[in-house]
């Protein structure tokens, strides 16, 4: 009770998330939810007013009580309001309708193999004798021509054709693309050739987002001319900013082999690595009073551009909003606790936009990060090091091992393949980043007054991302480098978690009869198994549809 009192914010996030998942099996008006909500709060100020008064332990259990289920309500509202299929004016309940559909391009396009991507906001629909306005997002795929290589974030179009809803997969255990995009919003998509569609002639954007995406363009073009070969330059883009559409398919393939793939996806691995090399540079623990809390404001700014450089990805948010607590912590001598640091920038999060809870890197960074937290410390302590660098070398053994203890229910569950030498490619690879990321933002820098020096930090950067390529390559070779093909259903990954769960208690507080839930756990996730491969084995129909 003692350190659940110390985590306020982990005791309000556990009711909240809970709220979120309910919210698609409660169907439940949101005007009741709103209603209970309301009726919760006038109870809890009038009972607060009451124990100013009168010391009643019952009540303030209760009041506790009261207060989570706040939250759990807080939860179910948010996320119907943020569901925008709730709304009466969603564009589903229209596109039976005919006529022509306004919509504004939400993001920046991508360019695909055969077409261009983006996501638009749909605006109204434009019927032979009305005009109705109409909410919702849809994900188009524009036929390539002269004409789709202009649009850009913030213009509006017409478009002069159906948009169809998102099918259910057609198969057991498909990848359920509808949920997917569910998830992010997107009900509807569409391929759209040229002759269906025309600019409206003008356009709408968000300076924030405006000037990230102007960023990123100038950054794309600044790489383009800095790592003349492809496939390093596809590497340096993801690394840096998280532009993976250069990526090349072999190597992405080794990394994700090999246990690696994270440093690809910008993360709280890429936050941390800044923020070490800012806290060098400024020498924040040199620094007290009035230039620490300078030095920390200007550390926060230069975490929180950089989530804006790579478009405000949960990973990086995650990690901004984690690292501006402990600056802004310290900055004024406040001890912060890791765990609520973590609770808040999740809470944070989810209330801007509360699926993020169903979104995977989501998922695998706090899960990652909860990991480090608890078992790398436990691992540390079992490897004995006597030199720095054996020290540095058994610390990045313990986080590798440590996020994989948290993470791999849930990488088996999404991408069926487990890496078994993920500790030797990331102890190799970490470092290799960390040389990568501050050679190529010094490239950058640089380049405003030195092409020499520019191409100087560029030229290393490129044979490190070229060693680091030809290592995981390697690594991917080595026999039974990694499982692949390993099915698990949802059940089984959560009784993976508890496997996780009920050992570490039983092996931490040596309680016997814990011993007993750990071999129920496998016991059950084996009947689950033998249940799976029985449907495997039977006679089966197959849909094949694009």
């Amino acid at each position: 009770m003692y350190a659940w009192r110390h985590i306020p914010i982990v005791r309000i996030l556990i009711p909240f998330i809970a709220g979120i998942i309910s919210s698609g099996y409660l169907q439940v008006p949101i005007l009741y939810i709103a209603l209970g909500l309301v009726s919760a709060l006038i109870i809890l100020i009038s009972v607060h007013h009451y124990l100013r008064l009168n010391i009643n332990l019952k009540v303030q259990r209760g009041l506790s009580v009261l207060i989570l289920f706040s939250y759990f309500l807080s939860g179910l509202i948010i996320t119907n309001f943020h569901n925008e299929e709730n709304y009466a004016s969603h564009y589903s309940n229209f596109q039976d309708k005919e006529g022509e559909l306004v919509v504004r391009v939400i993001n920046q396009p991508e360019q695909k193999q055969k077409s261009i991507g983006c996501t638009v906001e749909l605006c109204q629909l434009q019927g032979v004798s009305d005009t109705v306005l109409v909410k919702g997002k849809a994900q188009l795929y524009f036929a390539k021509s002269s004409l789709s290589n202009r649009i850009k974030y913030g213009d509006y179009l017409v478009l002069r054709k159906f948009i169809s809803s998102i099918n259910e997969p057609k198969n057991p255990y498909q990848f359920d693309f509808k949920q997917y995009y569910a998830n992010q919003n997107i009900y509807h998509q569409e391929f759209v050739d040229s002759t269906s569609w025309v600019f409206l002639g003008s356009n709408q954007t968000s300076l924030i987002w405006q000037f990230s995406y102007e960023i990123r363009d100038y950054l794309i073009q600044r790489f383009n001319t800095l790592f003349p070969n492809q496939d390093i330059r596809g590497v340096a883009k993801a690394l840096v900013f998280g532009y993976k559409e250069d990526l090349n398919k072999e190597w992405l393939k080794a990394f994700s082999h090999t246990g690696t793939v994270h440093v690809l996806a910008v993360s709280g691995l890429h936050v941390g690595i800044i923020f070490l090399l800012l806290n060098l540079i400024l020498g924040v623990s040199k620094s007290t009073g009035r230039l620490l809390i300078f030095k920390s404001i200007i550390i926060i700014l230069c975490l929180f551009f950089y989530c804006l450089l790579t478009g405000f990805a949960p990973s990086v948010s995650r990690a901004t909003i984690m690292f501006s607590t402990v600056v802004a912590a310290k900055a004024f001598n406040r001890q912060s606790n890791i765990y609520n640091t973590l609770a808040l920038s999740a809470f944070v999060l989810l209330v801007l936009d509360p699926y993020n809870l169903f979104q995977v890197g989501f998922q695998f960074s706090y899960l990652a990060v909860l990991g480090i937290v608890y078992y790398k410390d436990i691992f540390r302590s079992w490897v004995p090091a006597k030199s720095w660098l054996q020290d540095k070398v058994a610390s990045l053994l313990a986080v590798s091992v440590a996020a994989q203890i948290t993470t791999f229910p849930l990488g088996l569950y999404y991408f069926h393949q487990y890496p078994n030498l993920f500790f030797i490619s990331n102890l190799i690879v970490i470092p290799c980043i960390t040389v990568i990321l501050y050679c190529s933002l010094l490239a950058i820098g640089v380049s405003i007054f030195s092409d020499i020096l520019s191409e100087a930090f560029s030229t290393l950067a490129s044979i490190y991302i070229e060693f680091v390529s030809w290592v995981v390559r390697v690594i991917q070779d080595i026999p039974y480098a990694f499982f692949d093909g390993v099915h698990i259903s949802f059940v089984q990954m959560i009784l993976l978690y508890c496997f996780v769960v009920t050992i570490t208690i039983t092996l931490k507080f040596q309680v016997v009869r814990g011993w007993w839930f750990v071999v129920g756990t496998v016991f059950l996730f084996l009947i689950y198994y033998l249940r799976y491969e029985n449907k495997l084995n039977k006679d089966e129909v197959v849909v094949f549809h694009v």
